[in-house]
């Protein structure tokens, strides 16, 4: 009798549990992260044949470890395409707007200067092609700015990214601790152990080891410890003494900091990434864009003569390029960088690297850049459009940073110039003496060389026969076939067929010439090849805003991707650890009626007890 009084209250107690058990299910079944629970029981052995009952083995949490596994590696890698990708976007619709984007500026610009090659004695005309030199600056600059505050949005985002990551991994210390200090399996505490080492890996790519079965350690993906059981290792961001006033990645501060590769998964990954993929290249690329352009228009205004015959003046102005040291630079060298008078605005940010005993450029992509000269005032080292004088004494390694095409761009402004300061004249305006006989005329005459003297000296050019001139009485030349004849700073290009003794003179324009040799060939960049790549304006500008929409569809591709792969995750970790509640309603139903059941065979026993003792009383 009293093996089936044991038989039945350890059923009972056993049944109890498991439906305490099954109800925590049935209440967490919409907790996200919860896993499932189930209550392990086994027969009581005994030395009896007949049985001593059962007993609760223990509560096992139903878990795929796999699924779990890709859930923190597909997390960090959704997290960080979906932040690149929310950049890209941005980017892409701040280019390719037509409120915002330069396209327009570069249209009304050239339209602005056909229309002072059509009317060039017109101030109306020459008004509105200032107002969109001014136009054509304050867009560009605009885009700068707007792209140098998502620059500084990123700075801020990674952060309070860190900040949260360094709660989380607090969290983790805490819950360790928790598990460490239990009597028991401590499965609401693996849910939320599961649950924060998701987030933190959404923060920054992690990897993770369980040591002694139960203290979660967490690494960086490079191998740096951010948490080893209750300790924590925090992460912090300080200035990249490698690329000035970009963040670098360490953990811990101070002079113990272990600076970490830039990270590429997570939210951190995604917005260092948005930086190195998207702001920086477009900025540079703009910039440059920007600057060649100006550069092109200089150089027109400046070959030309102006409404009072005057020499051109620029009507633009660039913000000259800075050479930012590395802090870790030992040497006490400098570095002064100037825009030159040719070549074009490089569109990458480059690295100036002292390096086996002479300079190296190095473009953000890793290509090496030629350098002429030899560096002295003299005899600035050249690149492109770059000129780079460097003083005093580099040791080996010393770097210095450059952004030549947003720091263009961001000092951009038009001159005030006036509407007679436009220059859309030519230098030399050409005049046919009646007595000529030949049947020709001058197609144009342009300025190849602005800073030699005769190109704005009076010359005269005497045909000896269809096919041979002097210039001031200088030596017999013969005639190009296509009509071109090369002065001093000049070029001249005629059509037809000269006869002996017919002549060209050619003498400064004066003003109100109505001459609109200036006004074409600054009409005539809008299909020039003016960018380094060899594209047009516009063209330029086309491609730009093309490499910004395949970048952010690709981030959008890859983002979608990684969410169907943490859909799938899901799928898979809720078939093993999500609740079904009609499931657990059947269990219910039958733990019920086992619980019932041991409470009958405890009610038997006491009836069978009660029995036994009313036939010793009689």
């Amino acid at each position: 009798m009293s093996d089936l009084l044991r038989v039945g209250t350890s059923g009972l107690l056993s049944y109890d549990r498991a439906l305490t058990t099954v109800s925590h299910n049935v209440a967490n079944a919409g907790v996200d992260g919860y896993s499932r629970q189930r209550v392990e029981l086994s027969a009581q052995v005994t030395g009896s044949p007949f049985g001593a009952g059962v007993r609760v083995v223990g509560v096992e949490r139903l878990e795929d470890v796999y699924a779990n596994n890709r859930l923190i590696e597909d997390g960090a890698g959704l997290a960080a395409n979906a932040r690149l990708a929310d950049f890209a976007t941005r980017v892409d619709t701040l280019l390719s707007d037509s409120n915002s984007g330069l396209s327009g500026s570069i249209n009304a610009f050239f339209q602005a200067a056909q229309d002072v090659s059509a009317s060039p004695n017109s101030l109306a005309a020459r008004e509105v092609l200032l107002g969109s030199a001014r136009d054509l600056t304050t867009r560009a600059s605009t885009l700068n700015s707007q792209l140098a505050r998502l620059d500084n949005e990123i700075d801020q985002r990674a952060v309070a990214t860190v900040a949260e990551a360094n709660e989380i991994l607090e969290s983790l210390a805490r819950v360790n601790r928790d598990i460490a200090a239990s009597a028991g399996p401590a499965n609401d505490l693996r849910d939320e152990r599961d649950r924060l080492t998701r987030q933190l890996s959404e923060k920054i790519g992690i990897n993770t080891t369980l040591q002694d079965g139960d203290q979660l350690n967490v690494y960086t993906r490079d191998g740096h410890a951010l948490l080893l059981g209750a300790d924590v290792r925090p992460l912090a961001l300080r200035e990249d003494p490698e690329r000035g006033s970009r963040l670098q990645l360490t953990v811990g501060q101070g002079p113990g900091a272990i600076p970490l590769p830039t990270p590429t998964n997570g939210e951190l990954g995604g917005l260092f990434s948005a930086r190195t993929q998207v702001i920086d290249p477009t900025r540079e690329r703009l910039g440059a864009l920007t600057a060649n352009l100006a550069r092109a228009v200089n150089d027109v205004q400046t070959a030309a003569t102006d409404l009072n015959g005057q020499p051109g003046q620029p009507l633009f102005q660039l913000g000259n390029p800075v050479a930012v040291p590395n802090a870790n630079n030992d040497g006490t060298a400098s570095v002064d960088v100037s825009f030159g008078p040719d070549g074009k605005v490089p569109d990458s940010a480059l690295t100036l690297r002292f390096s086996s005993g002479s300079w190296q450029l190095q473009s953000q992509e890793g290509g090496a850049l030629p350098l002429s000269g030899s560096g002295t005032p003299g005899d600035p080292f050249r690149a492109g459009a770059l000129s780079i004088v460097v003083s005093g004494a580099p040791s080996e390694g010393d770097r210095f940073s450059l952004k030549p095409g947003s720091d263009a761009v961001a000092g951009m402004q038009p001159n005030n110039l006036g509407a007679r300061g436009i220059a859309a004249a030519g230098a030399l305006s050409p005049s046919l003496p009646p007595t000529n006989t030949g049947d020709f005329s001058v197609r144009s005459v342009e300025s190849i060389d602005p800073t030699n003297p005769g190109a704005r000296t009076a010359a005269s050019i005497e045909f000896l026969g269809p096919t041979s001139y002097q210039i001031d009485g200088g030596p017999v030349q013969s005639l190009n076939p296509d009509g071109v004849i090369t002065g001093a700073g000049w070029q001249l290009t005629l059509e037809g067929s000269p006869a002996a003794g017919d002549r060209i003179d050619l003498a400064p324009t004066t003003a109100d010439s109505g001459s609109n040799a200036g006004a074409r060939a600054l009409a005539a960049l809008a299909e020039s090849p003016v960018t380094g790549g060899g594209d047009t304006p516009s063209g330029g500008y086309a491609e730009l805003v093309a490499a910004g929409g395949v970048t952010a569809r690709q981030a959008e591709s890859a983002r979608d991707a990684f969410q169907r792969l943490q859909s799938a995750d899901l799928a898979a970790r809720e078939a093993t650890s999500g609740v079904n509640l009609d499931e657990e309603a059947a269990n219910l139903l039958r733990l019920q009626q086992a619980y019932q059941a041991s409470a009958r065979i405890i009610a038997t026993a006491d009836e069978l007890f009660q029995t036994l003792l009313g036939a010793v009383r009689r």
